[in-house]
């Protein structure tokens, strides 16, 4: 039994990537006219489960319910992103199916399909964690011991907090289409159709926004800046840059203690101890540095880097005081943009403004590469030098018998 469900994991995980990927691909017109969106799927989900098999084939318990959840949450939040509105969600995953196949069954019957073998695989899943646990690994310090099932506690109600909303968001149409409106408005980069959005909701329009930036940092693929020039807008520039910054590190910090919650422990069943190491090593060493700079880049979604910095050993203060310090500059910029410069001279400032983000984010490269690898970055002596040292060491060894 277990050996069979960690094969299913498996399979399940991949169906989760498969349908993530080809509906961000189905998603992009241009990469959809290059690519058979079927053909996408079916790739991810075959190379997908062939590689979990390979580097994952000697630990008994496969992913496991932790992670398999996190990739069945991703999915349908990537759904909620690309998908939108009600009728999508009962034709696109049938059609990226069919393409694949080149059939052309009923939708109905597709994703009827689709659902039972989702539905089978996860219960699968489930049931052998809660008959067959994996066994933990408890520490012989009472304390540490303490934590680690506080932390356990604290992780499964998170689990239960993320499934209600997860389930509210996909299960009731209303809201799956408000949703799916949201993020098709965010995903645009519409910024007169934020504006318009936000002056609907009147007094209430302030706190509208805030819930926008909050989504919007969960949802990381879409780029802060939309919502920032859009309170400049509406609000005016000073006021919309104080209310972008407070509802965005109240958004980071969401998704660092999500990442520290959740993820750390799904990351694990797919990477190596060393490899989580090397990147707590990395973060230990420029984790503030790389938080400072990327909030200074344009269109560049920060939320990834809370969520990576979720998964480190990174402790939250640093990395709320860097979000705080590192974002400031960028927000009253965008908004300083957003709500006086017009036309002409808001392309230029922009286009200016993206050529200093990349300048200093190659410098930034630069730079570690170079601390990194200061063997590869310094100059070998040159042969000369290299004798000349060894004839003086080998006399000063023969002075020193003599004597």
């Amino acid at each position: 039994m277990r050996t069979v469900v960690k094969y299913v994991s498996f399979v399940f995980n991949a169906l989760c990537w498969a349908l993530m990927a080809s509906v961000v691909l189905y998603s992009n017109t241009k990469l959809q006219m290059m690519l058979n969106t079927g053909w996408v799927f079916w790739g991810v989900l075959v190379l997908g489960t062939i590689l979990l098999c390979i580097f994952m084939r000697k630990d008994p318990y496969g992913i496991g319910l932790r992670g398999s959840f996190v990739s069945l949450s991703a999915m349908i939040l990537t759904g909620l992103v690309y998908m939108g509105p009600t009728k999508s969600w009962l034709v696109r995953p049938a059609q990226i199916i069919r393409e694949g196949l080149g059939q052309w069954w009923p939708f109905g019957i597709v994703n009827t399909v689709l659902v039972v073998v989702l539905v089978g695989l996860f219960a699968l899943i489930v049931f052998r964690h809660f008959t067959d646990p994996k066994p933990l690994k408890e520490s012989d310090d009472p304390d540490q011991a303490k934590v680690d099932r506080t932390a356990r506690i604290a992780r499964w109600i998170a689990y239960g907090v993320l499934s209600l909303v997860l389930i509210v968001c996909s299960c009731v149409p209303s809201i799956r289409e408000q949703m799916g409106q949201i993020f098709a408005m965010l995903s645009s980069g519409d910024i007169d159709a934020v504006v318009e959005y936000l002056r609907g909701y009147g007094p209430q329009a302030a706190a509208v926004s805030g819930a926008l930036m909050v989504l919007q940092s969960l949802a990381a693929p879409i780029p802060a800046f939309i919502i920032t020039l859009s309170n400049a807008v509406v609000f005016g520039w000073w006021q919309g840059a104080i209310l972008s910054w407070s509802s965005a590190m109240v958004g980071a910090a969401l998704c660092f203690f999500i990442a520290r919650i959740l993820g750390r422990d799904a990351v694990a069943h797919f990477v190596t101890s060393g490899a989580l190491k090397t990147v707590d090593k990395f973060f230990d060493k420029f984790g503030t540095h790389a938080i400072l700079i990327c909030r200074l880049l344009p269109f560049m979604s920060f939320d990834y880097v809370s969520y990576a910095a979720g998964l480190t050993s990174m402790r939250f203060w640093p990395f709320f005081i860097a979000t705080g310090i590192g974002q400031l500059p960028a927000t009253l910029v965008y908004s300083y943009v957003g709500g006086t410069l017009t036309g002409g001279a808001k392309t230029l400032f922009m286009g200016l403004l993206i050529a200093f983000s990349v300048a200093i984010l190659v410098f930034i490269v630069y730079s570690i590469f170079k601390s990194r690898n200061k063997d590869l970055m310094e100059e070998e002596p040159n042969d000369g030098a290299v004798e000349t040292a060894a004839h003086a060491k080998h006399a000063a060894v023969g002075d020193a018998t003599a004597e």
